[in-house]
């Protein structure tokens, strides 16, 4: 069973539509997460195989763009999963898992969280009223109901937009009310006191259902630096991402879960608009070269 939370990552939603993505899957892109490239196979973790042992219990707080195709993968791998959103939509009827609603603003936990050893936390800042509260909340719950092992899907906003190259050693410094929510929900989870804490700093998502390009199309002004790096990740490589750090705890992590090849936001864009058959839209070019950050991974695959 799984229940889900919904709103998930509204804060990676920018002027360029982060978070709201495409209509092709990706072919044959070399995606690398810092734990993984992205192969769905019989092994879905550093050692972990679906075939021979039991998959962890998981319980997701956020039911949106990551969230919901986090809780099918899950369900159809075997995992026990249960989910909480905050509203019910006609998507949600023939969905094969257990959705509960509730508003988690009003900090009232259900004693069958405590059912579930893993818990994703995929909730932006903008679904809370205080965001920083609701975390410290729900740690207190994670900590009370002896939770062994969370997943936070953060972002890689708690970097700002001149640092330049960051890796997991680099300290953010956001320039954004929203990574500075995020970022201070780090550090709430990695001082919870829970046993396993993993920090996945999500790029900007893009997918078969949503594509930021749309979002670009359709503005008259530019908004996007053409010569800025793309930090992105597609959709189903960030869900792989986050089952292979279920599936193997250990101890605190940060890791950034970004495309290894890097592209300027000008590559990107014509990339995806080749795929998607659409004209490559039109991109600002009034900063210098490699300006802004770039987001890699100083983990190699399978570490």
């Amino acid at each position: 069973m799984v229940r889900v939370a919904q709103l998930v990552r509204a804060s990676d939603c920018d002027s360029e539509g982060r978070g709201f993505e495409s209509h092709l899957p990706p072919q044959n892109f070399n995606y690398h997460t810092a734990l993984i490239k992205f192969k769905m196979s019989a092994v879905f973790a550093w050692g972990f195989r679906m075939n021979s042992l039991t998959p962890p219990s998981v319980f997701i707080f956020g039911m949106g763009f990551v969230g919901r195709a986090l809780a099918e993968s899950l369900y159809q791998h075997q995992y026990p999963v249960a989910a909480i959103k905050r509203h019910w939509s006609s998507d949600d009827v023939c969905l094969p898992i257990e959705v509960s609603c509730m508003d988690l603003n009003e900090h009232c936990a259900h004693a069958d969280w405590a059912d579930y050893g893993t818990w994703v936390i995929a909730l932006p800042p903008a679904a809370l009223d205080d965001y920083a509260a609701s975390m410290r909340w729900l740690a207190e719950q994670a900590k009370k109901m002896q939770v062994r092992h969370i997943v936070y899907l953060s972002s890689v906003g708690v970097f700002g937009a001149r640092q330049g190259l960051c890796d997991e050693n680099t300290l953010p410094e956001p320039d954004t009310a929203s990574g500075r929510a995020v970022l201070a929900a780090e550090q709430i989870w990695q001082t919870s006191g829970v046993a396993h804490v993993d920090i996945l700093r999500l790029g900007g998502l893009y997918a078969a259902e949503r594509h930021p390009i749309f979002t670009l199309l359709r503005q008259e002004k530019p908004s996007a630096q053409a010569k800025q790096p793309a930090n992105r990740i597609h959709r189903d490589a960030a869900v792989a991402a986050i089952e292979r750090a279920i599936a193997c705890p250990s101890s605190v992590r940060i890791r950034h879960i970004v495309e290894a090849d890097y592209l300027t936001k000008q590559d990107f864009y014509a990339r995806e608009a080749a795929k998607l058959g659409v004209p490559v839209p039109r991109l600002a070019d009034d900063m210098p070269e490699h300006s802004g950050k770039r987001v890699i991974s100083c983990w190699k695959d399978g570490e």
